[in-house]
Parts: structure tokens; C-alpha cells; sequence
């Protein structure tokens, strides 16, 4: 955890009557917004996360890198989404679920490149 000062964050819940809703990230530095869409189903099905890539040509063609993951539920940043019951999280929350968003952006690189070698082969 950074030696900074753990700052609590709130966010309201999502009107029970909201079939979109738009959410600003309150934390200083993302600025991320999203329309939030309430779900067609409740089948349980797991919500997805987001991969971002970046094309790229090497001597073998074009590649994608992967340049950032978005965890289910939370944004860019790593700050939780609201949902239908207010959300309370800290900095050190928003700190874990970057550090997670980056193993896994390592995790999809491999795929990515596994892919991309048994394409050549």
C-alpha cells in the first residue's frame, strides 16, 4: 500500500427504476465515465470484465498487445462500479484490484502471444 492517505469513497446506489445510469469515477486522476445498463437477465451468469489491445506489426505481421484489464464490477482504475446498494471502498481497495488487473494483463499477454505462435507455426 502507498504511504498516502487511504481515502474512503462512496457511491450511492443505482434508482432501483434506472435502466441506464452514468457513472462518473470519483477517483482524482481516472476520469473514466460509463453508461451503466441495467442487465436483460438474472440467470446468475458472471458479469465480464474489459481487455484492452493495442495492434502492432513485428517481422511476423500484426500482434496485439494488451494494455490494460478491466475487472467485472470495477472500472479502469480499479475503483468498484455502483450498484443497486451504496458501495464504500477505500484507495488501498482501488490499489489491490489494480494489482490484480496487471497480473492478469500479463496472463492475457501469454494468451495473446500463444495464440499468435500457433498461428505462425
Amino acid at each position: 500500500m502507498s504511504a498516502e492517505i487511504n481515502v474512503v469513497y462512496w457511491l450511492d446506489p443505482i434508482p432501483s427504476n434506472a435502466s441506464e445510469h452514468l457513472h462518473k469515477c470519483p477517483v482524482p486522476g481516472c476520469g473514466h465515465e460509463m453508461i451503466l445498463r441495467s442487465r436483460d437477465s438474472d440467470d446468475g451468469s458472471p458479469e465480464v470484465g474489459a481487455v484492452a489491445y493495442r495492434p502492432e506489426f513485428n517481422e511476423n505481421g500484426e500482434t496485439r498487445t494488451v494494455v490494460n484489464v478491466r475487472l467485472p464490477g470495477m472500472c479502469w482504475c480499479g475503483a468498484p462500479l455502483p450498484e443497486d446498494k451504496q458501495v464504500v471502498f477505500l484507495t488501498s481497495d482501488i490499489e489491490e484490484n489494480r494489482e490484480m488487473a496487471i497480473r492478469m494483463m500479463a496472463d492475457y499477454q501469454k494468451l495473446v502471444d500463444q495464440n499468435a505462435t500457433g498461428a505462425i507455426a
